[in-house]
């Protein structure tokens, strides 16, 4: 604040201003606001007044949020001061930096409504339209003076909490958790069961390619799965989302899961299809002539459907968690919702005491892998017949 044009005995005041948009035609629960002010030249002689407040650009309505007359213990108390700054205006440059408190349901901002409402934020926001964040500085000018005034503003937010809230709660910016559960069930399913479906079919192949044709195939695909067996799937699922640029996309998600996700089923297709080849029906396929892909899709595949089914239900649980712990980590696709991204914010906003939202995403992904679960236990049963209760 320059007063070398005016170096006058007076009041010098400054405006910095905000507008946002309030969208909702009910009344807000609370505001929170915060500022910082520091005001290195500040004495008794100049003072520094710093006035928060919220204009209502329809009604040009001024809400003062902080104080608004001389609090100092000099100039004694006046009866509607909150106290909020400590001390005002501001004339001790020694105290640093000055957060007032600015909370609707705060005892310091409730005493500068006194007389109008208990209620200062359905006061304010009492209904939908254009408004204004604003903070003005002002300086008493004691004496003549051209020398530069400096004060430091700092962290001037404002959030608002609504009234409206969905059948779950709200997050830490006011989203429907709910909305966000309903979404993340179709990402999680989306990936399980694309993912799973990869792996099947990966595993399919190399299964038939080992069982079948044997000898040095067998040995290199066998010793290459069990090399791939023996490695833990999640750190490798984080080195390989690491390459990726440290975040994956929701398809590179997929694939990756996918393609890490064969190796077990592989081995028990090769282990029924070394049964199968010996069959008499595919000796009496050989013997008519029958090509190696007229067996396997004829003879040996349609032979192993119920197993291949009963794993595609099962490997469904293990990409859905796969998923939700990449998402957890902070590796998944920022730009969706999944149960595994809502567990990531709950831990990175510290939101653990929120029951409303820890618990539904986690248990949707315990239901949901136990349901996959008996659904494959379901198939097996159909498909082995020894496996059926007598009734």
């Amino acid at each position: 604040m320059d007063r070398a044009s005016s170096p006058a005995i007076g009041d010098y005041s400054a405006r910095f201003e905000k507008s946002f948009t309030w969208p909702y035609a009910g009344p807000a629960a609370r505001f929170l606001g915060s500022i910082a002010v520091l005001t290195p030249n500040a004495s008794l002689s100049e003072p520094v007044a710093v006035t928060v407040y919220v204009r209502n650009t329809a009604t040009n309505a001024v809400y003062n949020l902080t104080d608004t007359k001389q609090c100092s213990i000099i100039l004694g108390v006046p009866e509607n001061c909150n106290g909020s700054w400590g001390e005002y205006p501001l004339s001790n440059s020694t105290e640093g930096w000055r957060r007032p408190t600015i909370d609707s349901r705060g005892a310091a901002v409730i005493k500068l409504f006194t007389g109008e409402t208990n209620d200062p934020a359905a006061l304010v926001f009492s209904a939908s339209g254009q408004y204004i964040y604003g903070v003005t500085v002002t300086l008493h000018n004691a004496q003549l003076s051209t020398a530069p005034l400096a004060v430091y503003l700092d962290e001037v937010n404002l959030q608002i909490y609504g009234t409206a809230y969905g059948l779950l709660g709200t997050d830490y910016i006011g989203r429907d958790v709910f909305t966000q559960l309903i979404y993340g069930a179709r990402i999680s399913l989306l990936v399980g069961l694309l993912s799973a479906g990869i792996g099947i079919g990966v595993g399919l192949i190399v299964g038939l390619a080992a069982g079948y044709i044997g000898k040095l195939v067998d040995e290199i695909l066998m010793r290459f799965t069990d090399m791939l067996l023996v490695l833990p799937t999640l750190p490798l699922l984080i080195i390989l989302v690491a390459v990726t640029g440290g975040r994956s996309t929701l398809a590179v998600l997929i694939i990756v899961i996918g393609f890490l996700g064969w190796m077990g089923f592989a081995r028990v297709v090769r282990a029924q299809v070394l049964t199968l080849k010996e069959r008499p029906f595919v000796e009496a396929a050989k013997a008519a002539g029958a090509g190696t892909g007229h067996i396997t899709t004829k003879h040996i595949i349609p032979n192993i459907v119920g197993l291949i089914y009963v794993n595609l239900a099962l490997s469904v649980p293990g990409a859905i968690l796969s998923e939700a712990a990449l998402s957890f980590l902070g590796l998944g696709d920022p730009s969706v919702m999944s149960w595994g991204k809502m567990l990531n914010l709950v831990e990175s906003n510290s939101g653990q005491k929120a029951w409303w939202w820890v618990i539904p995403p986690g248990l949707s992904i315990a239901l949901v892998s136990l349901s996959f679960v008996m659904v494959g236990f379901a198939l097996d049963s159909i498909f082995t017949p020894r496996l059926r209760q007598r009734r």
